[in-house]
């Protein structure tokens, strides 16, 4: 049940442990940091996910927008997959998956890098450049502990304009918003 304008409350679903809600660093922090719901290993150049079990209630005219926390996008070389994650405020309670929060991570570091050149000799006597390549697969793996905090959400208005506005209510979850033009 809503406790008010907007907050975060757990899905219906059991979940295994107890559900960490988002939580502001301090009183005055922008964003709601969410936890990590599971230990996660990201490879380079690969994504990683994690169901939060949290949904996420506000006002018509607002949204919520989720975002790496700083010390992940700058430290650990993470960004969310689809670069930033916009949350509808009639995705709560969607039919499709009660408006449970997914979180997407893609880490951005090299699985290789170039040393540099070996010049050999072929059988024929040309003498060819053969790059030499440092695997960096496990070096840059990032991992994340569950409980860790990775994003934060940040509610902010959203504006309609005088035109172009639809009327369509909402039949799913994820990526279900897919509206076309008529005509």
């Amino acid at each position: 049940m809503k406790e008010g304008k907007r907050g975060f409350l757990p899905v219906s679903t059991p979940a295994e442990t107890p559900v960490l809600l988002p939580l502001r660093g301090t009183k005055t922090s922008a964003g709601y940091d969410f936890f990590a719901t599971c230990d996660l290993s990201i490879r380079p150049g690969e994504t990683g996910r994690f169901v939060t079990d949290v949904k996420a209630y506000m006002e018509p005219d607002e949204m919520l927008l989720l975002v790496v926390r700083s010390s992940a996008g700058i430290k650990r070389h993470l960004m969310a997959a689809n670069t930033v994650g916009i949350i509808d405020s009639d995705y709560f309670n969607n039919p499709q998956n009660e408006g449970n929060l997914h979180i997407v991570l893609r880490n951005l570091l090299p699985a290789m890098e170039l040393e540099g050149y070996e010049t050999i000799e072929t059988k024929d006597g040309r003498t060819v450049a053969v790059p030499q390549i440092r695997d960096l697969t496990e070096a840059n793996t990032v991992h994340i502990a569950k409980g860790e905090r990775v994003v934060q959400g940040i509610f902010l208005p959203v504006l309609p304009s005088d035109n172009c506005n639809s009327q369509e209510e909402r039949q799913g979850g994820f990526g279900s918003t897919g509206v076309r033009p008529k005509g």
